[in-house]
């Protein structure tokens, strides 16, 4: 569409990209500001933030791809364009930080009742079969399992079973973990995924579990 005859592009693609940081520069107060609104209002809803850090990140880069494709000239073209690639950063920082946020949101939070599924029977309940590390969630350590706030009832359990395969299956109620001291954590993963978290292998194999079959294994 343009030719660039002061063979600029690169430069002006650069300039565009800076240009995105120029305002904090120049206005320290202004940007302090803002950071700290930013910060309050994060951990308040954290979730709500970055939904609509991505939201204004998806703006800036609709807006820089009109400029760039409106633009009268290549250096201008590469300008629009290198602001678009610096909100394009930060957007996809942003849906990071939706994807995996630690301050989980009401529908996250498991209940009480609820039931906390974990493949096998007795012998997949000795501290060894416990492996405990990281989640998908940075500092969410512990074992995966399968639970749900709408499976709290024994007779909806094929709701989590379809994702194990496993013939058997141990359940305990969350608020049971609790009361040892662990809790269970909503983590990203295969169906209901979730991470018993707070309790090692020795305690969680002390846990009150109950062995019931697995009505809906998943085919393999």
């Amino acid at each position: 569409m343009f030719n660039d005859p002061d063979g600029q592009s690169f430069q002006t693609f650069l300039q565009g990209t800076a240009s995105s940081l120029v305002y904090a520069y120049n206005h320290p107060l202004q940007t302090a500001a803002i950071v700290a609104g930013t910060a309050i209002a994060a951990a308040v809803a954290p979730v709500a933030v970055a939904i609509g850090g991505v939201a204004l990140g998806s703006y800036a880069i609709g807006t820089a791809a009109h400029n760039a494709y409106t633009a009268p000239n290549a250096d201008m073209r590469d300008y629009y364009i290198g602001q678009g690639a610096a909100a394009t950063a930060f957007t996809t920082l942003g849906i990071r930080a939706v994807s995996g946020i630690k301050g989980a949101s009401a529908v996250d939070i498991i209940s009480d009742d609820a039931l906390v599924v974990r493949g096998g029977g007795k012998s997949n309940l000795t501290p060894d079969k416990f492996k405990i590390g990281p989640s998908r969630i940075p500092d969410v350590n512990g074992h995966s399992v399968q639970c749900s706030n709408s499976c709290s009832d024994i007779n909806q359990i094929d709701q989590l079973g379809q994702y194990l395969p496993n013939p058997e299956l141990s359940i305990i109620k969350a608020r049971d973990l609790r009361v040892m001291g662990g809790d269970v954590k909503v983590t990203p993963g295969t169906g209901y995924h979730a991470t018993v978290t707070e309790l090692d292998g020795e305690a969680s194999s002390r846990l009150p579990w109950q062995i019931i079959k697995n009505p809906n294994p998943l085919k393999k």
